[in-house]
């Protein structure tokens, strides 16, 4: 296989893990210059960044769906979801300050928004599993 036969999805995998090195590397040298580059400039531009997320998640899903069930791409992301749990089990004390001050607070309008389409998603799901 050649870089002439990537596919779309393929090609955004890739690029995803050359952020990823890119990443690791910063990470290990200067994560302050990782967190003053790139963390603080996407979260200091919410509204930019939600929408490049969701239209990045609207892309991705559709070119899975392509190749693999939307039952395997739940699998997959409860294979993410275990890992990044394992990072916030790292930071305990940080993690339940966070999650404490974020279920304090009422939902915002995306929050909710965010939750109807995971819901629509989980719903997929268990119609594909008990249905189909």
């Amino acid at each position: 296989m050649g870089f002439t036969n990537v596919t779309p999805l393929e090609a955004l995998i890739s690029f995803f893990i050359l952020i990823g090195f890119i990443k690791l590397i910063f990470i290990f040298t200067n994560k302050k210059v990782w967190y003053e580059k790139v963390v603080k400039g996407v979260y200091e531009n919410p509204t930019t960044g939600r929408i490049i997320m969701a239209v990045l998640a609207a892309i991705v899903l559709s070119l899975l769906i392509q190749e693999i069930s939307i039952v395997q791409i739940f699998g997959s992301m409860l294979l993410m979801s275990s890992l990044i749990a394992l990072v916030f089990l790292s930071y305990p004390k940080d993690f339940l300050e966070f999650a404490k001050k974020i279920y304090s607070k009422k939902l915002s309008r995306s929050a909710i928004i965010i939750t109807l389409v995971w819901l629509a998603l989980v719903l997929w799901v268990l119609y594909e599993i008990f249905i189909l």
